[in-house]
């Protein structure tokens, strides 16, 4: 494998993205409303393109999410139903401890798409 690890910084509307081809891991963690989620997620999707293709075996991909918006939902909805087509993915939902809102979408992604997900309460401290 000779793919370069991947971390964009998180903007004030945008999520860190960090893709890590040795662990077989891509990571999003923060906020969801992109002022122009076409240009976000096709972004998003060409990375996972390329991730899905140069790891094999067991690949994870983890949300930890403070908060997405209205038009990003459908683009998330979206984005982990490609996953479908792909084989040994693993999805990790960590939400903030009590963020019910938060738990209750990753539990209507994992229905709504089959896919094998992990939900994972973290504290605030």
């Amino acid at each position: 494998m000779n793919m370069t690890n991947i971390k964009i910084e998180a903007g004030d509307n945008t999520p860190e993205i960090i893709v890590n081809y040795h662990k077989s891991r891509f990571e999003l963690s923060g906020v969801v409303c992109p002022e122009n989620p076409i240009v976000f997620f096709g972004l998003l999707d060409k990375h996972l393109s390329d991730f899905t293709k140069e790891c094999t075996g067991q690949k994870t991909i983890c949300f930890r999410l403070v908060y997405f918006n209205s038009s990003s939902a459908k683009f998330l909805y979206t984005f982990l139903k490609s996953l479908k087509s792909h084989e040994n993915i693993k999805v990790e939902w960590l939400y903030e401890e009590g963020d019910t809102d938060l738990l209750e979408s990753g539990q209507d992604y994992a229905e709504l798409t089959g896919l094998n997900f992990e939900f994972i309460a973290f504290g605030t401290q």
